[in-house]
């Protein structure tokens, strides 16, 4: 390296140096809050990730594998074999007369909510199956022979529901984007509780809190409090002004 080129790379380095040293005005907030806003985003996609995970675990749990073998009645009733080594115990709850346990039979685009089941060859695992469907349906319709499991109704909804609000969150699929700025830009240290009555939970709801977090254990009425919240924000007489029902 010539003389020339240190004393140009001493110049540059001083200007890099001072450079760095130069702070303008705004922006170390904004950096910040950027890093904060990464961070939040990490940790949303952490947890959603968590719950999708929840979900599909809780899914193969709570279902088991069918082979139709036989259709009546225009494919609304189906007979067919369990093809799991070992039943699972909420399936014969699920057959059985006093049953409450929800199921429903599941293909590869067929869906289909299961009216009544009962055993046709308990020990081999043969039953029938009586399928909700529209009268008018046919076998064509139906595809009965398309099914291919059964599953419990209901099971992993909830952690759905959760990883798709998550992923949400972090597109800011909010109506109001105070919201998303709110959730975002929080620091990550631990938020602090508040012991309230109902009356005080509903004056925090009326507020302008960009973000309120409602817990209860189960059976204390925190839906019941959220949907009264929800219908006084809309008029009863004026429905063209409720939000519509399609969140797609």
């Amino acid at each position: 390296m010539t003389h020339r080129d240190r004393s140009e790379y001493k110049i540059d380095s001083s200007v890099m140096a001072v450079c760095k040293s130069v702070t303008i005005p705004g922006m170390t907030g904004h950096v910040r809050r950027n890093t904060h806003q990464r961070q939040s985003a990490l940790r949303l996609r952490k947890l959603s990730l968590i719950y999708q995970d929840q979900q599909e675990h809780i899914q193969l749990e709570g279902s088991c594998g069918f082979l139709p073998g036989e259709s009546q009645k225009r494919g609304h009733v189906v007979v067919g074999m369990i093809t799991a080594m070992s039943r699972p115990s909420w399936l014969d709850e699920a057959i059985s007369n006093e049953g409450k346990t929800r199921i429903r039979a599941v293909g590869h685009s067929e869906v289909r909510n299961i009216k009544h089941a009962s055993w046709v060859d308990r020990e081999n695992g043969i039953c029938r199956l009586e399928l909700e469907a529209h009268y008018q349906e046919g076998f064509r319709e139906i595809n009965p022979f398309g099914l291919t499991r059964i599953e419990r109704v209901g099971e992993g909804s909830q952690q759905q529901t959760l990883s798709k609000a998550l992923e949400n969150a972090i597109l800011g699929k909010f109506v109001s984007p105070k919201v998303h700025t709110t959730l975002l830009g929080l620091s990550g240290d631990p938020v602090p509780n508040s012991n309230l009555d109902r009356s005080s939970v509903e004056n925090l709801l009326d507020s302008d809190e960009p973000v309120v977090c409602v817990w209860g254990p189960p059976g204390t009425g925190k839906t019941t409090l959220l949907v009264k919240w929800l219908a006084s924000l809309f008029s009863a007489d004026n429905s063209q002004g409720w939000p519509s029902p399609d969140f797609s």
